[in-house]
């Protein structure tokens, strides 16, 4: 059993000027990758940033709320 089986699922999407991008992952590996692309998105290189979880929820909140209030 991996911890992907008990953990829940998050989607990870934003758009580039090479088009739309997404990545899947548990809450740790959306966390690992979330001052990255917030990164990108401070420099304009993408945009539509969004995190859905399970549920179809966005919780986009969760993961960059923190990174935005360091800015």
């Amino acid at each position: 059993m991996t911890r992907r089986d008990w953990n829940p699922l998050y989607i990870l999407r934003w758009d580039a000027a090479d088009g739309p991008h997404q990545t899947d992952g548990t809450s740790r590996d959306i966390h690992a990758a979330a001052p990255r692309i917030n990164q990108l998105g401070d420099r304009g290189d993408v945009w539509n940033i969004t995190v859905i979880d399970e549920t179809g929820t966005d919780v986009t909140g969760r993961f960059f709320h923190h990174l935005e209030a360091a800015a």
